[in-house]
């Protein structure tokens, strides 16, 4: 039997063959190669999701509370936390801003959102000088607040509202909460509602006691306050205020950050 191809017909079938042999070996081991990719994405996503999802369940069975992370951290540093509640107020929060500014010291401000409706520059001041925002209340005003969950759910979201529209979501994530007069005033019910809704809270484990009375008390006091509370604590969420009525803790506050400093504490945002 004659072949069919010689010379260079045989070597003109040789290369084709090759080259179809070449293609089918690539063109397998790419469907390969896709197959591995969109296997070990699906891998991924699916342990993103249980890691989600067992974030979500934790942040439940915490009721949302990120206190006792925080005051429990056991990274053998000494970090203080300022907090600031019930602003913006058009004479405190401006001091204020500007004691941390020469300070450069960063502090998280849970604001009334009533507050923030007259002083919308100042929540952008606060936001432009890399401090961290977060929820108080709306309106503050614990009767009509606390008359259920799904009403304080609803204020904070009004609060929400209202930062958003003046600094922009990009500036404000809106997780983080405290409860007005701290999560111990309130039922179960309540943290629970918070959880629900997807937000975190965090109260405090020191303090200068700008609130303990019904009317403000001298500096001495609020120091005094402070050294008691923040006594062999490694991590200490300090509760102050910059309310229109706390000029004292205005005040003091440098001596606040001094004394803090010498006693080896460095400052950080609450974590979200």
């Amino acid at each position: 039997m004659k072949p069919l191809f010689k010379g260079k017909g045989q070597i003109l079938l040789l290369i084709i063959i090759i080259n179809v042999v070449t293609f089918c070996l690539f063109y397998n081991l790419g469907v390969y190669h896709r197959m591995k990719n969109n296997y070990i994405k699906k891998i991924e996503i699916k342990k993103l999701n249980k890691e989600a999802e067992s974030r979500k369940n934790i942040q439940l069975v915490n009721n949302g509370d990120e206190t006792n992370a925080i005051i429990n951290n056991k990274d053998q540093r000494k970090i203080a936390y300022l907090t600031f509640d019930d602003g913006p107020s058009p004479n405190n929060t401006p001091k204020i801003l500007d004691i941390l500014k020469i300070n450069n010291i960063k502090a998280t401000f849970f604001i009334i959102g009533k507050n923030a409706e007259m002083n919308p520059e100042l929540l952008k001041r606060e936001v432009k000088e890399g401090h961290e925002l977060a929820i108080h209340s709306y309106c503050h005003i614990i009767n009509i607040i606390y008359k259920s969950p799904d009403a304080y759910v609803n204020d904070i979201k009004r609060c929400f509202d209202i930062i958003v529209s003046i600094v922009g979501k990009n500036s404000f994530n809106g997780k983080l909460i405290r409860f007005p007069d701290g999560s111990f005033s309130v039922s179960k019910q309540f943290r629970n509602a918070i959880a629900k809704a997807g937000y975190i809270y965090v109260d405090w484990n020191a303090l200068v006691g700008d609130a303990e009375k019904p009317t403000m008390m001298p500096d001495n006091y609020l120091f005094d306050r402070l050294k008691t509370t923040t006594h062999n604590k490694s991590h200490v969420i300090i509760l102050l205020h910059d309310a229109a009525s706390k000029k004292t803790t205005t005040e003091i506050l440098p001596e606040v950050i001094s004394y803090l400093k010498e006693k080896g504490y460095t400052f950080d945002l609450i974590p979200e």
